[in-house]
């Protein structure tokens, strides 16, 4: 189901499933994921 997401954008696109649902960047571990994937995401 994720990878249907890259059709909305032009640029580029990655998915990666967490566990927690809907709301897990309001978990310890979603918070920790979510920084991942931001630092990941920043030009180096």
């Amino acid at each position: 189901m994720l990878p249907l997401w890259a059709r909305f954008t032009s640029g580029p696109f990655r998915a990666r499933l967490a566990q927690g649902g809907h709301f897990f960047p309001f978990t310890p571990y979603g918070q920790g994921v979510l920084l991942e994937e931001l630092v990941a995401s920043l030009p180096r």
